[in-house]
């Protein structure tokens, strides 16, 4: 997905107005037409700025091969510090988090098992 479809995406799936979005980056309504329709490329700066505003990543953002940011709902925003913090882990780190994630999954799900046969 290219940069100026993420950034559409990312502000319909928030809800804002083209108007809206050009408001909390600083932009003109007519720049965020043109930025949407792949006519204009922003600068770092306005870069920076949509990463904020949505909460992604540059990288995510300039990176063609990668088509969705993941909207999850988590209840409780310790829990979705957390998540966040995981992706800054490297890659061994979140393999052993998903591991024992994996093992409590498994455990939950063994205990319902059994306890529906009771």
């Amino acid at each position: 997905m290219k940069l100026h479809e993420k950034i559409k995406q990312l502000r319909t799936q928030k809800g804002l107005l083209q108007a809206e979005f050009a408001e909390k980056i600083g932009l003109s309504h007519g720049h965020i037409t043109r930025l949407e329709t792949g006519k204009f490329n922003p600068s770092t700066e306005v870069l920076k700025k949509i990463a904020t505003l949505f909460d992604v990543s540059a990288d995510f953002l300039l990176d063609d091969t990668t088509d969705t940011a993941y909207d999850i709902d988590v209840k409780t925003k310790p829990l979705a510090d957390k998540l966040k913090l995981i992706s800054s882990l490297d890659e061994k780190q979140q393999e052993a988090i998903m591991t024992i994630i994996d093992s409590m999954l498994k455990e939950k799900k063994m205990k319902e098992v059994l306890t529906q046969g009771h």
